[in-house]
C-alpha cells in the first residue's frame, strides 16, 4: 500500500490538469498514488489525463457532474494511503512537497492536519497562515486557516468524522472539515511554499462568493459554539458575526463588549483556546468594531450617541480619531439643521 494518496478532482480543467499531474509525478517522494476524479467534465480533460502512462495514477470517472464534495468523499474512501494529500487541478505542486510533509507528519504524530504556504502563479505574492496550533485555532474563528491544495492529513483522523465533507457547507466544506479536526487532533502549517496557486475567474471563491460567505458564517458560528460548548441564540449569532467580521454595525459597541466578556469568561472556566491569546484576539476584534462603528458607520448620527460612547472610544481610538469624529458629527448636525 502507498504511504500517501493524493486526491485530484477534475472538472473542465483541460488547460491546467496536465501541469498539475506532471508536478505530482515529478515528486522526489515516490511512494504514493494519485486518485484522479473526473467529475463529468465536458471538455478534453479526460484525453489529457489518459495521455499519462504511470501506474501510480488511478483514474475514476463520473458520467455526470456530482460536485466537489462528492468527489472529495469518494477520493478519501478509495484512498489506500496512510496520509491523504490534496491538490486542485489548476495548481502546481513543488517537487519536494510530498516529501516535506511526509517527513514532518512522521516526526510529529500529534499533528493530524498539515498545510503550508503557496506562491501565486505569475506573481511574487505569498499566501500563508498561522503555523502553530494555538494560532490556527484563533485564525479559524474568522477564516479558513489552510490553503486546501496544500493540506495533508491522516486518513485515520478523517474516518472519525461521520459523513466526511458536509454538503450543508457547500463552498466552505473544507473550512468546516478542518474545524471538526480541531476537536480531535493538533493542526500545523509549514512555513514554506508547497504549491504554486493559480488565480482565475472560474475558481469557487470567485464564482460563488456569496454562497461561500454564507456557508463560512455558519462554520464560524459552529466553531465558537462547539469550542466553548455553548448554544447560541439568534441574537448571539448576529452579535458574534458582527464582532468577528468587523463590517456589520448592527449593535451598539457596549452590547458587543458584553458578548466579548461573556466569551472570555467561558473560556477561562474551561479553556479550549489559549487564554491570553484568545483574550488579545477578542480585544483586537472589539477595537476594530469600535473604530468601525464610530468612524465609518453612518448609524452614529448625533452628538448624544458620540458622548455615550466616549468611555469605549477613549480606550480604542486615538486622540486624533476622536477629534476627527467629533468634528464630522458636529458638521453633520449643522448640515441637517439647515
Amino acid at each position: 500500500m502507498p504511504e500517501i494518496s493524493v486526491i485530484l478532482p477534475v472538472y473542465n480543467a483541460v488547460a491546467y490538469v496536465g501541469e498539475a499531474l506532471t508536478s505530482l509525478l515529478n515528486q522526489t517522494f515516490t511512494d504514493f498514488e494519485i486518485l484522479v476524479l473526473n467529475d463529468g467534465s465536458t471538455d478534453q480533460s479526460e484525453q489529457v489525463i489518459r495521455s499519462f502512462n504511470d501506474t501510480r495514477i488511478r483514474y475514476i470517472s463520473s458520467d455526470q457532474n456530482k460536485g466537489l464534495i462528492y468527489q472529495l468523499n469518494l477520493g478519501v474512501k478509495e484512498a489506500r494511503g496512510k496520509y491523504i494529500a490534496r491538490l486542485d487541478a489548476d495548481d502546481v505542486a513543488l517537487d519536494n512537497r510530498l516529501q516535506v510533509q511526509f517527513n514532518y507528519l512522521e516526526r510529529h504524530p500529534e499533528i493530524g492536519l498539515l498545510g503550508g504556504n503557496a506562491e501565486v502563479l505569475g506573481s511574487n505574492e505569498l499566501l500563508c497562515h498561522s503555523e502553530k496550533h494555538d494560532g490556527i485555532l484563533l485564525e479559524m474563528l474568522h477564516r479558513n486557516a489552510f490553503i486546501h491544495s496544500t493540506v495533508m492529513f491522516r486518513k485515520s483522523i478523517f474516518e472519525q468524522i461521520n459523513g466526511g465533507f458536509d454538503t450543508n457547507y457547500k463552498h466552505a466544506e473544507d473550512y468546516r472539515m478542518w474545524q471538526l479536526f480541531t476537536g480531535i487532533t493538533k493542526l500545523a502549517n509549514l512555513p514554506e511554499v508547497l504549491i504554486k496557486y493559480r488565480v482565475h475567474e472560474q475558481q469557487v471563491s470567485a464564482k460563488h462568493a456569496t454562497g461561500l460567505l454564507d456557508s463560512a458564517d455558519q462554520v464560524r458560528l459552529q466553531f465558537i459554539a462547539s469550542s466553548l460548548n455553548i448554544t447560541l441564540s439568534r441574537e448571539q449569532e448576529n452579535l458574534h458575526l458582527a464582532l468577528i467580521q468587523g463590517n456589520r454595525f448592527d449593535f451598539y459597541p457596549g452590547t458587543v463588549n458584553t458578548w466579548v466578556q461573556t466569551l472570555i469568561g467561558i473560556n477561562r472556566q474551561n479553556p479550549f483556546f489559549e487564554v491570553s491569546q484568545f483574550e488579545r484576539y477578542l480585544h483586537g476584534c472589539f477595537a476594530r468594531y469600535v473604530k468601525g462603528y464610530y468612524l465609518w458607520n453612518h448609524q452614529c448620527r448625533n452628538l448624544t450617541d458620540w458622548i455615550k460612547g466616549i468611555p469605549l472610544m477613549w480606550r480604542h481610538l486615538t486622540y486624533k480619531e476622536i477629534g476627527s469624529l467629533a468634528k464630522n458629527i458636529l458638521l453633520r448636525n449643522q448640515t441637517h439643521g439647515k
